[in-house]
């Protein structure tokens, strides 16, 4: 006989599952790899592909406008999941408010109030104030009230020379610059005074989320307000920013909560003023960096959406959705004096993350079944989110989410698309190729170790059953060939069955012989006793074949069956053009060698020595001596099966 025994070949493998309780899958040598149902190769080129492909769209995503808007909207939400900014000490800023009431009270519109803007700085000036910055722009109404402005100017000069500094604001805007007038603009250069930018930065939601730190264009060498302001109020600020990089001379600014900083109305400082109360400035600006601008009023055009922007305040108020300039210029001022700017974390690291993660999961969609590889995707992502979102902004910085979060949603869909096209195929292919040999339930569980399995060839501990019917050629000489054709397919059919019910699979026919191994591709816990039981099912169903066989007229057959067990290479073998799933070795030779000792001993069912020492007591066995066989120098113990005991 030809002792391979042969299975279409097939590449592939599904995922890994748990084999039934009575199959265990084979132990391997660390040396050996198993064939998974994609190669190595393959699934490498898949994994790149997929990386790659999701990946490049997450990033060309990010930087879409829609892509900016939801990580920009992401960057907002930290702030309140961060809770009150915990300072290092009480802050030191003031704001003087033109506030509602404050225009209520004083009859005169803002654009005369120079004379009270006079004659707050020079209280300020003798309660001790550091630093004083008006974040407004002073108009030219020297034709219609000369006295206030030469007021102010006045003001500027004497607080100056007092080393007292005062920082004035301009704006440009589509029209043109907007600046104090050229007496105040001559008084404040003469004291010293600094002309700051006061325009704030909006990215393109509108949003103020940062902040440039000096003027644009022509101005790129003049401080904005809050820059000023810092420099004025804190020389170790003067020397980190001087030293800061051009490309870098913008910062996200750290937003404090909502109503942070301390405010007192304009109002109350004039009608202190009206009462000689001095004690009221110190009380409230000795020491302090003095912010003049309007806060809340609600005709004013100075109010911008934030990170706070969504975030009522306690009392409802709608108008406290937006935060007013001169609050955006004290976060600004708190995170220069703080160094406690946001930084977003470099381009390279954004994408070192993003790879890491789309990776990971990728590969987790790749090697694990849905279930599993959503869960732990979940998982990596929600532990990636909280990070960025947590600690990461509580230490300052800035970790993008979106680009991961995209790609690893694209590269999980894709690879169980992969998985579930490409494996989903193999499977039925793997199933083909078993389904001719062994039973469904045992196919069921190939399929459930498949990724496990090598079918490129392993030393592995079988079970070899040789069945033959005996005589079998002198009865074709006697018999049509159609007859004859018509009995050994019956006889084939009741000998599969019996095979495959008990878990074997069905090797190969030759000739009129059956070859089946019990232990591969999984190996069985007691396959030595499912091969006798497979053998007596065939015996049982030979005698009920017989009976048919009489009542025909045929003649009755007679088959021998011998089975040894041992090691044998099983596994792929042939050439490139047909390949085989094969076991061979000495055990099967052996093996084949017991069964043709059926006819000497007049024996339907012989089993080697080594078989018997794995059954159980279930059988009724005689010995029948030692045997040479061919191909080996030591005699074979031999034993026959009489039935179930």
């Amino acid at each position: 006989h030809s002792l391979t025994h042969s299975l279409t070949h097939s590449p592939t493998h599904p995922p890994t599952h748990s084999p039934h309780p009575e199959f265990v899958v084979a132990s391997r040598k660390p040396s050996e790899k198993p064939m998974r149902i994609w190669s190595g190769a393959t699934r490498t080129l898949i994994f790149l592909a997929i990386v790659g492909f999701s990946l490049s769209t997450a990033t060309l995503l990010q930087h879409s406008a829609i892509g900016q808007r939801l990580e920009q909207r992401a960057y907002d939400v930290r702030f309140p999941l961060r809770g009150p900014w915990v300072s290092s000490a009480p802050s030191p800023i003031r704001i003087l408010a033109i506030d509602q009431t404050s225009l209520g009270k004083i009859s005169e519109p803002l654009i005369l109030w120079q004379q009270h803007f006079a004659r707050v700085i020079e209280a300020l000036h003798k309660a001790g104030a550091r630093v004083i910055g008006l974040d407004f722009v002073i108009n030219d109404v020297g034709t219609f009230d000369s006295e206030g402005q030469q007021a102010l100017s006045a003001a500027l000069l004497r607080v100056g020379l007092e080393s007292t500094p005062v920082i004035l604001s301009y704006m440009v805007t589509a029209g043109g610059v907007t600046q104090p007038p050229p007496p105040v603009r001559l008084a404040a250069s003469a004291a010293g005074h600094s002309l700051a930018y006061v325009n704030l930065t909006s990215d393109s939601d509108d949003f103020v989320r940062r902040q440039e730190l000096f003027g644009l264009g022509e101005d790129a060498k003049v401080a904005g307000f809050a820059l000023a302001v810092a420099r004025e109020f804190s020389e170790e600020v003067r020397g980190r920013i001087d030293a800061m990089p051009a490309s870098k001379r913008s910062i996200l600014i750290n937003y404090r909560e909502p109503n942070h900083y301390s405010s007192v109305s304009f109002s109350t400082a004039i009608e202190a003023l009206g009462r000689g109360d001095e004690n009221f400035f110190e009380e409230h600006f000795r020491g302090r960096i003095v912010l003049v601008g309007q806060l809340g009023a609600s005709r004013s055009e100075d109010l911008h959406a934030t990170p706070h922007y969504h975030w009522k305040a306690e009392d409802g108020n709608a108008g406290s959705l937006r935060t007013s300039g001169i609050e955006i210029h004290a976060n600004t001022i708190s995170t220069l004096l703080e160094d406690s700017a946001i930084e977003p974390m470099p381009e390279m690291f954004q994408a070192g993350i993003a790879l890491g993660i789309v990776g990971l999961i990728t590969f987790l969609g790749l090697a694990l079944s849905p279930g599993r590889a959503i869960t732990a995707s979940l998982l990596i992502l929600g532990a990636f989110i909280f990070i960025a979102l947590e600690p990461s902004f509580a230490a300052g910085h800035w970790v993008h989410i979106f680009s991961p979060i995209l790609g690893s949603t694209l590269g999980l869909s894709l690879a169980q698309t992969g998985n579930y096209i490409l494996e989903g195929r193999d499977k039925r292919k793997l199933r083909k190729l078993f389904e001719r040999y062994v039973d469904e339930r045992v196919i069921e569980r190939v399929l459930g170790a498949a990724d496990t399995l090598n079918l490129e060839g392993d030393r592995k501990h079988v079970v070899v059953l040789f069945a033959d019917i005996v005589q079998f050629t002198s009865r074709s000489e006697r018999t049509s060939p159609e007859s004859l054709v018509a009995d050994l397919n019956q006889y084939f059919a009741l000998a599969v069955t019996a095979i495959r019910s008990r878990g074997g699979m069905v090797d190969k026919f030759i000739g009129d012989g059956v070859m089946a191994l019990f232990g591969v591709p999984l190996e069985q816990e007691n396959a030595a006793q499912r091969a006798v039981e497979a053998s007596l099912d065939i015996l049982e169903g030979v005698e009920d074949l017989n009976r048919k066989f009489e009542a025909a007229g045929s003649e009755r057959i007679r088959v021998g069956i011998g089975i040894h067990q041992g090691d044998a290479v099983v596994g792929n073998i042939g050439s490139p053009d047909r390949m085989e799933y094969t076991a061979i070795g000495d055990t099967v030779n052996t093996a084949d060698r017991i069964e043709s000792l059926t006819r000497k001993l007049g024996a339907n069912i012989l089993i080697s020595e080594e078989l018997l020492r794995d059954l159980p007591e279930a059988f009724d066995i005689v010995s029948r001596g030692s045997e040479n066989v061919k191909g080996r120098i030591q005699p074979v113990q031999v034993h026959e099966v009489l039935g179930r005991a």
